[in-house]
This record gives structure tokens, C-alpha cells and sequence, in this order.
């Protein structure tokens, strides 16, 4: 068999100096070498940062000790870059059987100019529950966090501040409630009153307008204890807190100072019960409400008040000047500029564990007000828009939406949809309804006589009226409300730790199944219209929380992304309905099998050992495509979302098991191994499941039975496992050079997992309800550690010189041997792979000295 063979020829060739003749690279197995060294499961924080630093090198062009965060005046922390820490912890915490989490904390260091994290530290307690009105060095660990650029702020150094927006990474486990829900909504309304004048009755006339102008800020946010059972409290030991500090500064382009507040809200519960949802997704119905906890703030940013255009400054409505009578030119607004960010903290401790913290840098809202609140052009019949900026006539001023809101005060015509009719002025005509008498009332305004003929309705007489009046109100006042919704709900109670993880985007369902895009300005000029209301209870499911057989809501049905499928297994695990279904393994170290049930740190998905490809999908009826990747995690950086998706997993799965498998490395098969008897022997013992619940027994996504399976010992000589193995070979014969980069590359293979043949997979009613995604991964699961990566040589040119180049595992370490006979070798380099190759300089040699070289994997 392959692994038997203690050296296998990768190239040929020769080097002579000075001319390249060709090479020879080879790779050499000891076959005495020991096991590996297993890592300690005893330190945390040396185990995490092992893995972390592994799966960032193979990716990134940094580790665990220089996490970019904020470079070049940018927040460069990145959702995928929080996936893979997230991904070593949870690696770490399946080792264990513990049933809090283990969290680890980033430290940060300042060198001047840019803020990276160097390293993290194992927090194992906490005050319980922390004072806010204590100073913040006293409250450590639990501080509240600074913002990444008052870090900077700070002396070059090392810092154990907490920072908005850089998570602590706090290893999955089930059964603890989380951080749910944050919501946000900007309101501001605008009133534009319009005055018409003239000094003398008959005279020429003027127009002159007041502006007033509110501005409020809605906060809310939510715990959920998404499972069925009860969490068990010790009376006064749990205690959950959020806080949010919010800014907003209000700018304008008439140059006034900006208006700049800032608002600290904090909430604190202590339950003495927490109850679980008691629901399961499958049977239908809803959580129980108690098992959430929710606070709202309300915060007023600008209480209504006075703009003066002419002043240029903001004055309370009682001011004496607020119509500013000796300003009769009709100014527009200037452009107002609204800046909303949010700083927020989120905590749960039991009896001094974290069981859940987040530190979130957002929503950030920013946006000019006049674009929101404009109506499109030019204005005039038949729409009467109110809000048109374009200038009518000659000259800057008045606008087409002043001539409107006179228009419609002044004759009978057609209001705009939803424009209100307020505080028609006197007089109080008899016979004469109050609107019609207003109108009338203003329009004489513009006659020489200032005289209107009327009808009184009671009596049928008609009357003349004569308008004496020098200064009359418009009837109509122009009243626009704009606002901007922002929803941050848990797809996954797992992944909430990041802004992208809570933010649904256009799919965002409030109270009441109303869907508002977050980020989006909207506009209603109907005073009776409701604002966006944060959802409670059950609603919350009704919108970003999709398990397994949830179906998104309307709102997330888009042209650009495919949610219509909710048993789509390229982004979710099949039959995970509700948190209550996730099986995370224990004692990981002990059976590497289980890498595949190790939560990913993406919603609802465990590490991917399957074949199908959510960025390009390798099945019609499942296919999905990167903005539904996209759109799914929250991560709309197109090139960083590409990197945490699923198919990425076979290199990182290979990186994992290498790292952490202590079998003699002598003893694993080459994945390129081209002899199928070698692959059918290694299939020989393995569990595998087979599904055995009839279609017909599945009814319904609301009734359905527990799926069944009956456990097989493949033999070696079974008909389904040459088909695997063969398609195995038809999967390598496509990848570049026809050859495997990774074990992992095995699961393009679909007779490995979603093809498989020991599963009942060709019928829609199993794909639905009856294989988990274990059943799915058990071949892959058993036999991904039982397989080493081939190190290939190569001779790149660098820098005007040339260079020896090999390939291998990051979790591995190579020795570069040089011969000139084949038969004595010594040392020249001790290499460890970063992203799955090393390179060192070709050794000075005479120009008539052959040379060859090999790689040489160490135990």
C-alpha cells in the first residue's frame, strides 16, 4: 500500500550552477519517526492561539499577534478574520466538557500610527455584575469600551482596553441564553409654515416661512434564552446588561457650530428564573414571550425648534422674531447633515462566567437630510409636490414647493397624497366649510379688492366678504417625516458578535411583519403613519432567525439573492431547526471524526465537509450564488465574505486535523495516492449510516418523525465503496495538474457526502427531513485524518534570483536535505509552510557540482 513506501518521488531533474538542466525535489517519510505531540488542552489560551495563528497564516498575511484593526485612519477588523478565531475556540472548548464557555480577550498594541491586536488572555472571572458608576479602570475586564481611534489617541504601547467592534471570542456552547437583538430608528420631521403679507389692503404682496424642525432617537434591545429548558439560576448570581452609547451631531452648510450629544442608556436585569423558548421551529407555534428580555430608549435629540434662515441659527418656537419679518426672500434650507453612531456593550455573567459579550461599533448612520426630505421635480399641477427645491421662475428664490404649498392653500385643487390640512386660519365664515372659507380667505390675498363671493349653505343667500387682513397664514403646512430604521437581530444565537452578523439588510421584519431596509431613509407626510416598532416576542423569529426549514419572510426574497429554498444545505446544517438541535461533540482531541459537528462560526452551520458550493453551487436545485453568501452572513465585502464561505473549509479542515492529529505521519495515505485499492483498504471499517425512515412517513415540515439510520462496517470489497473510491479519482483527474492540494480537496467528490451511496438522498422528502448532516459527513469525517498532503517542489525566480519552492501543510514542519549522489544527505533549512508553501534561496554551489534536493517531513 502507499503509506507503506517510506519515500515517494515528487520531481526529477538536475541542477547544475549557473544553468538550470532541470530538478530533482523529493519527499521523505521517516519510518521510525514518533507520534506528535497532541496540544495541550490544559492551556487555553496556548491552545487557541496555536489553531487561531495556523488558520490566519494559511489565509492572511498575518497571525494571532498582528491582527490589523484600525490602519491607515480605516477599521480594517474583518468578519472573516473573526470567523476564524471564532472557529479556534470552539475547536477549543470541544476538547472540553465544561459547561461554561471559554473566553478569551484581545490585547491590543498602539505602535504610533495603527492598532493591531498581539495577542489575547483567558478571562475565568468577572465582577459580578459590574458598577458603571465606578471609574473604568476598576472595572476590568468588564470596562467599557473605548473607540479604536481614542485607542490611537493613546502613547505607542500595549493596551487591555476593551474596543468597540473587536469582539472577545467566546467558544460556542449550548444551552447558555445570548445577546438577541439591537434596534435603532432616527426620526425627523420638518414643518414649513408659509406667511403671505402686504402692507396696505390691495397691495402688493410678500411671502415670508418659518421652519421647525424635531429630531429623535428610538433604541432598543434584547436577551433571548433561545432554548427549551429553563437556564438554571442561582438566585442574584445572572445578570444581564446592555448599554449603548449613542452620538449625534447635526451639521449645516450655513457654517453655525454643529449640534454634538451624546446619550449613555444602560439597562440591568437579574432574573430569578429565565425561561426557555419552549418551542421547537418544527412544530409550529412561537416561544414563550418570557423568555426574552427587551428595553427601549428614547432619546431627544432636537426638541422643536425654530430654523432661521436668515439668522442662520436654530431658536425655540416662542422666540419673538421665529417668522423673521424683516426676512422676506424665502431662503432654503441649507444642508443639514446627520451623523448617528453607536457605541453598545452587552454582557452576561453567571455567578462571575461571561456566558455571552458583545461590544458593537454601530449602526453608523450618515446622511444629508435635505435628500430625504426633497420631493422629486419640477413641481406645479397636477402633483403639487411640497417639497420641490427647484426654483420657480426667475432668480433663487421662492422654491417650486413654496409655490405649491400656496397653490394648494389658495385655490381648489388636488393636495399631495398624505399632505395634512392644519390649523386653518380665521375667519370662521358662516354656511362656509373651514378649508374652503381658508382658501378663499388667502386667495383674496392676491385680488386688488381683497373681496370673495361665497355661498352660505344654510340659507342659499350669497354674500360678499372683504379680506382686511395684512398678514395671513397658508392653510396648508408642508409637514415631511424622515426616517432611517436600523434591525440588528441573531440569525444564529451562536453569531452575534459582530455589527455584519446582526444585519439583515433589506430583509429586516419589525413589529407587525413590516419590513423597512435598514439603512434605508424613508418619508411619510401622513402625521398618522407609525415609525418603525423593534419587534418583541414572537415577532423576532418571524425575520432574521432561519434555521432549518424556517422560510424567509417576503422581505427577503430578492432578485440578487436566493433565500427561497430554506432546506438549503450549502448554507445551513439539515434538520437544525431550532438551537436545541446543535450536537456538538466532546473530547475532540480523542476522535478528530467529530471536526465536522464543531460550530463554524457562520449561522447555522457546522464545519463544511460536503461538496456543494454556495459561491457557485455544483446542483441547479440547490445552487445559491456569493450574494446569497453574502446577504446570509452580513459580510457585503464581497472578497472577505468569499473567504469565510463554506467550500474554504476543505483547506482549513485539512490545516485542523494536521495540526491537531497525533497519528505517526509515516502512516497516512498521499491524497494523491492513484491506486484505488489503496483507498478501498482504507475504507475497510468504516461507520456509515444509512437512512432507513420511509419517504411516505414524512408528512409535513409540521409533522415529520424523527429520521432513523441504521450504522454499516464498509467493507473494502463493497460495490459502494468503489464508487466512492472511483469517483474520488474522477474528482482529482479535474483539479489543476490533476492532482489534490489538500486532503480536503477529496469533497469535491459528491459520493462522499451529499451523494452518497449508503444514503436514501434522491428523494425531496429525505433531503428535508431525514439525513442529518453527520449521516452527510460520516465518510469524509473518518477519513480525512487517515490522509497527509503531498509536498511538491519547484524552482520559482525572485528577485533576479532563483529559489527553491515546496508545498505542505501549515501544521507541519519540513527539512530541505541537499545530495549530490542521492545516497548522502545533509540539512540545509528547517521550514514551517505559511499558506501551504516555503521557499528558501538555491545554496551557492560550483558551477560543475550536481545537486539535488528533497523535502523532508518531520514528526
Amino acid at each position: 500500500m502507499g503509506f507503506q513506501t517510506p519515500q515517494s518521488t515528487i520531481r526529477f531533474g538536475q541542477i547544475i550552477r549557473g544553468w538550470l538542466l532541470g530538478f530533482c525535489f523529493w519527499l521523505a517519510l521517516f519510518s521510525n519517526a514518533s507520534a506528535k505531540t497532541a496540544l495541550d488542552a490544559n492551556d487555553p489560551v496556548g491552545f487557541f492561539t496555536t489553531v487561531a495563528d495556523k488558520l490566519l497564516r494559511s489565509t492572511f498575511n498575518f497571525g494571532v499577534t498582528d491582527i490589523p484593526v484600525y490602519t491607515n485612519g480605516v477599521f480594517v477588523y474583518s468578519p472573516a478574520v473573526q470567523r476564524m478565531l471564532q472557529l479556534s475556540a470552539n475547536i477549543y472548548d470541544v476538547t472540553t466538557t465544561n459547561f461554561y464557555p471559554t473566553v478569551f480577550r484581545p490585547v491590543f498594541t498602539n505602535d504610533g500610527a495603527n492598532i493591531f491586536i498581539s495577542g489575547y488572555q483567558q478571562i475565568v472571572s468577572v465582577p459580578n455584575p459590574p458598577d458603571y458608576g465606578e471609574p473604568a479602570s476598576s472595572q476590568l475586564p468588564l470596562s467599557q469600551p473605548i473607540d479604536v481611534a481614542a485607542l490611537l489617541s493613546l502613547p505607542a504601547g500595549t493596551y487591555s482596553n476593551n474596543v468597540y467592534g473587536v469582539p472577545w471570542i467566546i467558544g460556542a456552547k449550548k444551552y447558555l441564553p445570548g445577546f438577541n437583538q439591537f434596534s435603532m430608528v432616527n426620526s425627523v420631521q420638518v414643518e414649513r409654515l408659509l406667511q403671505v403679507g402686504r402692507q396696505t389692503v390691495g397691495g402688493p404682496v410678500w411671502t415670508n416661512h418659518q421652519y421647525l424642525m424635531t429630531i429623535t432617537n428610538n433604541l432598543g434591545a434584547s436577551f433571548w434564552n433561545s432554548y427549551s429548558n429553563n437556564y438554571p439560576v442561582n438566585t442574584g448570581q445572572l445578570h444581564a446588561y446592555v448599554s449603548d452609547t449613542v452620538q449625534l451631531i447635526l451639521t449645516n452648510s450655513d457654517g453655525g457650530p454643529p449640534r454634538n450629544l451624546l446619550y449613555i442608556t444602560n439597562f440591568t436585569f437579574t432574573p430569578a428564573v429565565w425561561p426557555g423558548a419552549q418551542w421547537s421551529a418544527a412544530g409550529g407555534g412561537a416561544p414563550a414571550a418570557g423568555s426574552f428580555i427587551t428595553t427601549n430608549w428614547a432619546n431627544t435629540f432636537l426638541p422643536q425648534e425654530v430654523y432661521k434662515t436668515g439668522a442662520k441659527t436654530f431658536v425655540p418656537t416662542n422666540d419673538p422674531d421665529s417668522w423673521e419679518t424683516n426676512n422676506h426672500s424665502c431662503d432654503p434650507l441649507p444642508q443639514f447633515g446627520l451623523i448617528t453612531t453607536n457605541w453598545l456593550q452587552a454582557v452576561i455573567v453567571d455567578n462571575t462566567h461571561v456566558i455571552d459579550y458583545v461590544q458593537l461599533r454601530g449602526p453608523i448612520d450618515s446622511t444629508n437630510l435635505n435628500n430625504p426630505l426633497q420631493d422629486p421635480g419640477p413641481g406645479g399641477a397636477p402633483n403639487y409636490y411640497l417639497w420641490v427645491t427647484n426654483v420657480a421662475g426667475v432668480g433663487t428664490t421662492p422654491s417650486y414647493g413654496i409655490v405649491d404649498q400656496i397653490d394648494v392653500s389658495s385655490q381648489p385643487v388636488n393636495p399631495p397624497p398624505n399632505a395634512q390640512w392644519n390649523n386653518p386660519p380665521n375667519p370662521v365664515i358662516p354656511g362656509l366649510d373651514p378649508i374652503t372659507a381658508a382658501r378663499d380667505f388667502l386667495s383674496s390675498m392676491f385680488t386688488p379688492s381683497s373681496t370673495f363671493n361665497y355661498v352660505d349653505t344654510l340659507n342659499g343667500n350669497s354674500y360678499n366678504y372683504t379680506n382686511t387682513e395684512l398678514v395671513v397664514q397658508a392653510g396648508y403646512t408642508a409637514v415631511r417625516t424622515i426616517f432611517v430604521p436600523y434591525l440588528y437581530q441573531v440569525n444564529d444565537p451562536l453569531v452575534h458578535y459582530l455589527a455584519s452578523d446582526l444585519n439583515a439588510g433589506a430583509g429586516a421584519v419589525w413589529a407587525n411583519d413590516h419590513a423597512q431596509p435598514n439603512g434605508v431613509w424613508s418619508q411619510s407626510d401622513n402625521a398618522s403613519t407609525p415609525l418603525p416598532v423593534p419587534p418583541t416576542g414572537a415577532d423576532i423569529i418571524k425575520g432574521h432567525y432561519q434555521p432549518w426549514g424556517k422560510t424567509a419572510p417576503p422581505a427577503l426574497q430578492n432578485s440578487s439573492y436566493n433565500f427561497g429554498n430554506p432546506y438549503n444545505l450549502t448554507y445551513k446544517d439539515p434538520l437544525v431547526w431550532s438551537a436545541d438541535y446543535w450536537n456538538f461533540p466532546t473530547n475532540l482531541l480523542s476522535s478528530l471524526g467529530g471536526l465536522g459537528q464543531v460550530h463554524r462560526g457562520t449561522p447555522w452551520q457546522t464545519v463544511y465537509l460536503k461538496a456543494h458550493d454556495v459561491l457557485g453551487g455544483n446542483s441547479s436545485n440547490i445552487a445559491a450564488g456569493t450574494n446569497t453568501w453574502m446577504a446570509w452572513t452580513g459580510d457585503y465585502n464581497t472578497p472577505d465574505a468569499a473567504i469565510t464561505a463554506p467550500v474554504n473549509d476543505r483547506q482549513l479542515a485539512s490545516l485542523l486535523i494536521s495540526l491537531l492529529n497525533t497519528n505517526d505521519v509515516t502512516q497516512l495515505v498521499s491524497v494523491n495516492d492513484p491506486n484505488i485499492a489503496d483507498w478501498l483498504a482504507l475504507f475497510s471499517g468504516m461507520v456509515v449510516l444509512t437512512n432507513t425512515t420511509p419517504d411516505g412517513a414524512y408528512v409535513s415540515k409540521f409533522y415529520h418523525p424523527q429520521p432513523t439510520f441504521d450504522a454499516f462496517v464498509m467493507a473494502s470489497n463493497s460495490p459502494q465503496a468503489e464508487v466512492i473510491a472511483n469517483d474520488i479519482a474522477q474528482a482529482r483527474a479535474t483539479q489543476p495538474n490533476q492532482n489534490f492540494y489538500s486532503p480536503g480537496d477529496i469533497l469535491a467528490a459528491l459520493e462522499l457526502t451529499e451523494q452518497s451511496p449508503f444514503l436514501n438522498w434522491n428523494n425531496t422528502n429525505q433531503q428535508d427531513y431525514g439525513i442529518t448532516d453527520a449521516a452527510y459527513e460520516a465518510i469524509p469525517a473518518q477519513l480525512l485524518p487517515l490522509l497527509r498532503q503531498d509536498s511538491v517542489g519547484a524552482i520559482v525566480q525572485t528577485n533576479g534570483g532563483w529559489s527553491l519552492q515546496f508545498s505542505g501543510s501549515d501544521a507541519f514542519t519540513y527539512e530541505v536535505q541537499e545530495s549530490t549522489d542521492l545516497v548522502n544527505w545533509h540539512t540545509v533549512s528547517t521550514n514551517n509552510p505559511v499558506q501551504g508553501s516555503f521557499s528558501i534561496p538555491i545554496p551557492p554551489a560550483s558551477d560543475s557540482e550536481e545537486l539535488f534536493y528533497r523535502s523532508v517531513l518531520l514528526p
